[in-house]
């Protein structure tokens, strides 16, 4: 069997090969849109307000953030996001016993890591779709030269053992 008879018959052709992992990449694409948008938009906001200390921390409810689920998951400690947004206050009792608020802020040793893992900029619905377009395009495309270059590959194989 050679590389022409494994790509071209059999139940591994080159389609089922390409195109799940086009879908791996669109579905990939998709996440990293929601995280930037979601998380992002949290960690813009804690900038813009400057909670870069535990005194000038901040809520979600202060943020805006209160009813985000994704949000409060991604808040968990040892997630990625809890790398860069640190929490204070979550332990301390208030009045009457009452817990108070968790309250969030990104101190200057890891703002830049959390500018770059989640800037909202440059991410849109927009960016998405020509991501897909451009997924479909490449699959299509490897789908028509694929084959012709591994016969190609085949036949000059096949002309060096005749020699």
């Amino acid at each position: 069997m050679n590389l022409s008879d494994f790509f071209a018959g059999g139940d591994m052709t080159l389609a089922s090969i390409l195109i799940p992992i086009a879908f791996g990449m669109i579905i990939a694409a998709c996440l990293v849109f929601i995280n930037k948008q979601t998380l992002g938009k949290f960690v813009k906001r804690l900038f813009d307000e400057n909670a870069d200390s535990e005194q000038s921390a901040r809520t979600l409810t202060e943020l805006g953030f209160e009813k985000n689920r994704l949000l409060r998951r991604s808040l968990r400690d040892g997630s990625s996001l809890r790398k860069v947004v640190h929490v204070c206050d979550g332990a301390q009792e208030g009045k009457q016993g009452e817990k108070k608020p968790l309250r969030y802020y990104i101190p200057e040793d890891c703002a830049y890591r959390a500018e770059v893992l989640y800037n909202p900029d440059g991410s849109s619905v927009l960016t998405i779709l020509i991501t897909v377009i451009m997924f479909v395009a490449i699959v299509l495309l490897l789908m028509m030269i694929v084959p012709d270059l591994i016969q190609m590959v085949a036949n000059a194989v096949n002309r060096f053992k005749t020699l």
